[in-house]
């Protein structure tokens, strides 16, 4: 007789999947994690976005985690604003959405999504250290491991606000195309929901 699987009884998992290690991404979310809300950090050791996808779908099966469990599941890209990263980004879609994954890109970096936090941007920027240097402007000593939460919270419905504007000035048929934007209030937005 097999085994018969219980069904699991858990508060909501949010799980996440970036790029890199001591990464801005995990910096941000742990401040959403509460009593009633897990939010893990998916392991691996890929840089490629196909990689960092079969490392993702491991940890899931490893962990038990899936969309029928109402866990959240995101694959975090920063596009550099190149157009290897679009075109591999484009080619995991489908497997993503089999997996029950979002695929959440900013471009040309995460740090977009501190940077709109301060002011609306229509700037074109030509690499991810423009919005790092952008973001000094706001917070001097910025580096990626510094949580920086506390200084942008007030203003993160602002930057909803904008990263929704963003979307929708976007001329470029491919959302992951525009420069700037940023996914990330999509992930906030459901942390906030869940």
């Amino acid at each position: 007789m097999g085994r018969v699987r219980k069904e699991r009884k858990t508060n909501p998992l949010v799980l996440i999947k970036y790029e890199g290690k001591n990464s801005a991404e995990q910096v941000y979310f742990n401040n959403y994690k509460r009593r009633d809300l897990r939010i893990k950090y998916a392991t691996g050791n890929s840089t490629d976005i196909k990689g960092m996808l079969d490392d993702l779908i491991i940890y899931m099966k490893k962990e038990d985690i899936n969309v029928a469990n109402n866990d959240k599941i995101y694959l975090i890209v920063d596009t550099d604003l190149k157009s290897s990263k679009v075109n591999e980004l484009m080619e995991i879609e489908e497997k993503c959405k089999e997996n029950g994954i979002k695929i959440i890109t900013s471009a040309p970096t995460f740090e977009i999504w501190y940077l709109i936090h301060f002011r609306s941007n229509n700037l074109v920027f030509q690499n991810s250290e423009s919005v790092k240097r952008a973001l000094k402007e706001y917070i001097p000593d910025y580096k990626e491991t510094k949580n920086v939460f506390s200084t942008i919270e007030n203003n993160t419905d602002n930057a909803i606000r904008i990263s929704k504007e963003l979307e929708q000035r976007g001329t470029s048929s491919n959302k992951y195309d525009l420069n700037p934007h940023t996914d990330i209030y999509k992930v906030v937005e459901d942390i906030k929901n869940m």
